[in-house]
């Protein structure tokens, strides 16, 4: 189909139609995509040059802005010179950003100074209403060139300035975080924890809280009409905010993410005008990009009507689950592994064996060694791919544990375990619950035979029944029980192994 479809592009039949059903083909994610990707690229570069290059000044500005687009899905590097040229011919408004997009891929650096020169020149020009949409976005584009040049424009200075950040947590457990806020001044509220500091080092080590955000001074809401909330944040200290707390030059790139009650299609049409119209009134120091951003402005829809700000910087990594390279499918979220060790902590003993029987990718034990000393430390997956993936995140977190492929039901072990810690598997996938409940059946019948007396189990579970029926059979008793999330029927149990009893 390729085949024919560029055949009839070259032979001058249906181009515009053609070449778009052609860069519809090429841009499908999947294995019929990357083939046709691939075929097509073999096609170009097999082809004579000059055809390719006619396409790109044909008389028709959409079949140049289709050809530009495809160009830039293949990166066939003999084209670049083309694209650039092009480029430069071009005074369609709307095809001027498709060149750009199509450089992106492409080794362009030659060009850098004739685009800062471009950049300059139509930053300079007065833009209508009519000429707004499209040079607004070839400056957006020749903004993203740009930055290629400069990874990490933007260094986050400001842990030492005073700030105000919101601690998202888990609404059951929002003690967990304000517990490790030692001589930090805080207010609680339903969805975590605002925090005032000059110390932002400190927050930053807790591990229980979801996403940190900042509260802007004076930007705390805003209004939910277009140019009204523009003008709000736009107007604000938010720029100020952001360049006192940097260092480097140029625009700060954003993106916008707004939370409310409206339609999905309406919000996205409602966000993409403010993005745009912020970029006009910040003078373009804040350019819109949906890829490559340093900050996200979100915009939490209260009952008033209005618009709560907060902001969340890039700029500074969450180095507290760094650790995690890999992952699975299964695997629990870091931050509810951390959220698990801190509420069971008063159950961990220093230097315990402990033994994670369905390890996953290896996040239950390496939260439990941030808990404090630990001892002989075994980790369990019947997947040989777990396994890989654990280990390279053991490595990671420079955590010495013994791996073994193996079903828990064959696992066989020459001393007692004090603590079994895992995330248990749950009907989800090919499991059934049938089969879960066997699991579970079999799981605690191996507990008897692998914990030492007053041992203890720690299980993370979305089958609270199961672990209520079986958990408090003797010899085993519940010791703690905590709802983590009854959306996601998630909960932590605590049960003791007391074979005496």
């Amino acid at each position: 189909m390729i085949q024919e479809l560029w055949d009839a592009v070259l032979s001058g039949d249906e181009i515009r139609k053609n070449l778009i059903q052609l860069k519809e083909l090429i841009k499908m994610d999947t294995e019929e995509g990357f083939a046709a990707e691939k075929q097509l690229r073999q096609l170009v570069q097999d082809g004579r040059e000059e055809d390719i290059a006619a396409l790109l000044h044909h008389e028709d500005a959409k079949i140049r802005k289709n050809i530009a687009l495809i160009l830039g899905i293949l990166v066939v590097e003999n084209f670049l010179e083309s694209l650039w040229n092009a480029y430069c011919e071009e005074e369609t408004l709307f095809v001027r950003p498709a060149y750009l997009e199509a450089l992106a891929g492409y080794d362009y650096r030659c060009y850098i100074k004739d685009m800062k020169k471009i950049l300059t020149v139509l930053e300079s020009e007065a833009i209508t209403e009519d000429t707004k949409k499209h040079r607004s976005e070839e400056i957006r584009r020749l903004h993203d060139l740009l930055r290629n040049e400069n990874e990490g424009q933007h260094v986050f200075t400001g842990f030492h300035l005073p700030a105000e950040v919101v601690l998202l947590t888990n609404r059951n457990h929002i003690h967990c975080t304000t517990e490790k806020l030692h001589g930090i001044k805080y207010k609680e509220f339903n969805a975590g924890v605002i925090v005032q500091t000059n110390a932002l080092e400190e927050v930053l080590s807790v591990r229980t809280y979801e996403e940190l955000l900042f509260i802007i001074p004076g930007l705390q809401n805003c209004p939910n009409e277009l140019k009204a909330a523009a003008h709000a944040i736009a107007s604000s200290r938010l720029l100020a905010f952001l360049s006192e707390r940097h260092s480097g030059d140029g625009p700060f790139f954003f993106r916008l993410e707004i939370k409310g009650q409206s339609d999905l299609e309406k919000r996205a049409v409602f966000t993409k005008q403010l993005a745009a119209i912020i970029e006009e009134e910040t003078k373009r120091k804040m350019i819109n990009s949906t890829s490559r951003y340093e900050l996200e402005v979100r915009l939490i829809e209260s009952r008033s009507g209005q618009y709560n700000v907060l902001v969340k910087l890039f700029t500074f990594k969450d180095e507290r689950f760094a650790y995690r390279l890999e992952s699975t499918p299964f695997d629990i979220r870091p931050v509810n592994a951390a959220l698990t060790m801190e509420l069971t902590k008063k159950f961990l003993r220093e230097d315990s064996q402990i033994l994670d029987p369905f390890c996953n990718a290896g996040t239950m034990l390496i939260e439990r060694s941030k808990m404090g000393p630990v001892g002989t430390l075994y980790a369990l997956d019947v997947y040989p791919d777990s396994i890989t993936k654990a280990e390279v995140n053991f490595q990671a977190a420079d955590l010495k544990v013994n791996l073994i492929q193996r079903d828990f039901a064959s696992f066989q072990h020459d001393y007692l375990f004090d603590e079994i810690i895992t995330n248990m598997p749950s009907a989800r996938g090919k499991k059934t619950e049938d089969e879960i409940w066997d699991l579970y059946q079999l799981f605690f019948k191996r507990a008897k035979e692998l914990l030492a007396e007053e041992g203890i189990i720690i299980l993370y579970s979305h089958n609270r029944k199961m672990i209520q029926k079986l958990g408090n059979c003797k010899p085993f008793c519940i010791v703690g029980d905590f709802e983590i999330s009854m959306k996601e029927k998630s909960y932590v149990f605590v049960i003791r192994f007391c074979n005496a009893a």
